[in-house]
C-alpha cells in the first residue's frame, strides 16, 4: 500500500473522466470531489474521446447501458490508451441481460482497460460463470479472470479482494452497510481511477490496495458514526470521511493481507 497517494491526489487534483449512469454519477462526482480530485462526467459521443484525452483517468460503468453510451466508451477508452491513460470498468449487472454483456465484452475487446472492478456476480459473468445468490468468487477464480484479460480485478463484496498478476491481497475492513446504497460500487471504481491517475501504470498493485483500502476505512467510519442516523448520513459520512482521511490513519486502521 502507498498511503501517501492520498495526500498527493489532494495536492496534484487529477482529473478524472467518468462515464457512468443517471443512477449514479451525482454520488460519483463528489466522492471524487471530496477525495480531492477533480471529475467530469459528460458522455456525449461527440466529446467523449477529446475529454477523456486531457484527463489522467476514465471510469467506465456500464450500469445503464445505451448504444450511444458503448459508443463513448469505446471512443473515450481508445483514446485514454494513446495517451497512457489508465482506465477502470465497473461491469455492472454483467450477467443481468445480454446486451449488458455485449457491451462490456465489446469493450474488452476494443480497449486495454487496466483495471475491472466488479461485484462477484459481475466478474463471473465475464467468464460466462454462474454463481448461486450470495456465492463468491476465490482468489483463484480472480486470478484466471486478471490473467485473462491482463488486468488488475477488485471484487468487492464482504472482503474486497485484488489481483494483479502475481500479486493479491485481501481488504477486510468490512462495511456492510455499502450494500443499502446506490452508487458506492462505482464510486469506488472512480476512486480507483483517481489513485491510478496519481500512481501511475507502472504502480497498479498498489495503487489499486491503496484505494480500496481507503474507500472502506472512510466507510468503516462512517458506518460507526453515521449509520444510526440512516443510510442518507452513511452515504454522506463515506465523502465526508473520505474528505478528510490523514495518510497516517488510512496506513493504521487498513486491514490489508498481501501475498
Amino acid at each position: 500500500m502507498q498511503e501517501e497517494l492520498i495526500e498527493q491526489i489532494r495536492s496534484n487534483r487529477p482529473l478524472v473522466h467518468c462515464i457512468t449512469n443517471q443512477v449514479t454519477v451525482n454520488y460519483v462526482m463528489n466522492m471524487l470531489l471530496g477525495l480531492g480530485a477533480r471529475a467530469v462526467g459528460t458522455d456525449a459521443p461527440e466529446e467523449a474521446a477529446e475529454i477523456a484525452g486531457r484527463s489522467q483517468a476514465l471510469m467506465l460503468n456500464v450500469g445503464a447501458p445505451t448504444e450511444s453510451l458503448a459508443n463513448s466508451m469505446i471512443e473515450a477508452g481508445r483514446r485514454a490508451n494513446e495517451m497512457g491513460v489508465p482506465v477502470v470498468l465497473d461491469p455492472d449487472g454483467a450477467g443481468e441481460s445480454s446486451f449488458r454483456l455485449e457491451i462490456v465484452n465489446e469493450i474488452l475487446n476494443s480497449v486495454y482497460v487496466t483495471c475491472i472492478r466488479g461485484t462477484a456476480a459481475d466478474l463471473a459473468a465475464l467468464n460466462g460463470w454462474e454463481l448461486e445468490e450470495n456465492a463468491t468468487l476465490s482468489l483463484d477464480d480472480l486470478q484466471q479472470i486478471a490473467d485473462r484479460y491482463n488486468v488488475c480485478v477488485v471484487m468487492t463484496g464482504q472482503e474486497d479482494l485484488v489481483v494483479y498478476r502475481a500479486s493479491q491481497a485481501r481488504i477486510s475492513n468490512n462495511v456492510p452497510y455499502m450494500k443499502r446504497v446506490a452508487g458506492t460500487g462505482a464510486a469506488l471504481t472512480a476512486v480507483i481511477a483517481a489513485f491510478l491517475a496519481e500512481g501511475g501504470i507502472e504502480n497498479i498493485f498498489d495503487s489499486v490496495v491503496t484505494a480500496v483500502a481507503a474507500f472502506d476505512v472512510a466507510g468503516q467510519k462512517a458506518e460507526m458514526r453515521n449509520a444510526g442516523i440512516g443510510t442518507a448520513s452513511f452515504a454522506a459520512g463515506v465523502i465526508d470521511n473520505l474528505s478528510i482521511l490523514p495518510a497516517s490513519e488510512l496506513k493504521s486502521e487498513a486491514k490489508i493481507e498481501e501475498r
